[in-house]
């Protein structure tokens, strides 16, 4: 039975009734595949938000967000939250301070009240924006962190 198929077959009239059909390893896994949690159009949520995985927001969100990953705020969606995000993409309105680690993208017609602080920053024409902006380079963000830890054991007697 190894070549056995399950599953429905579209069949072509006139062509050879052998039509080739993908091994399971040629066809992609779940693991493969980018997943992405979705906020719908409609959905209102209020609270703190975790994620290791990428979001798209199209609907309605208050409290704070922390991403592995990227957030995505849709067109027509409205979140009051700080974010704090590798990459975050800002098509609609945020009211909130966001921190990116990779880069942050305003979109035109995306509005933003809050305060960034990215070593990228994208500001497309129709974009806007009140706030301060602190950009700061990649390498400095990771060697802040291990240059305190020296301070910190040699100032130890």
């Amino acid at each position: 039975m190894a070549n056995a198929q399950s599953g429905w077959r579209r069949v072509v009239l006139g062509a050879s009734a052998q039509a080739e059909v993908p091994e399971v390893s040629e066809v992609a896994t779940a693991e493969e595949v980018p997943q992405m949690t979705t906020l719908d159009p409609g959905c209102e949520i209020e609270g703190k938000l975790t994620l290791d995985r990428s979001i798209c927001i199209e609907g309605e969100f208050s409290g704070a967000i922390r991403c592995a990953e990227t957030v995505s705020v849709g067109k027509d969606a409205a979140v009051q939250a700080d974010i704090e995000a590798r990459s975050i993409e800002i098509y609609g309105a945020v009211v909130g301070n966001v921190k990116a680690t990779r880069e942050l993208v305003l979109f035109s017609g995306a509005r933003l009240h809050g305060d960034i602080d990215a070593p990228s920053v994208v500001i497309e024409r129709g974009a806007f924006f009140r706030g301060e902006t602190r950009m700061f380079r990649p390498e400095q963000a990771i060697r802040a962190p291990a240059e305190a830890q020296v301070l910190e054991v040699s100032a130890k007697p």
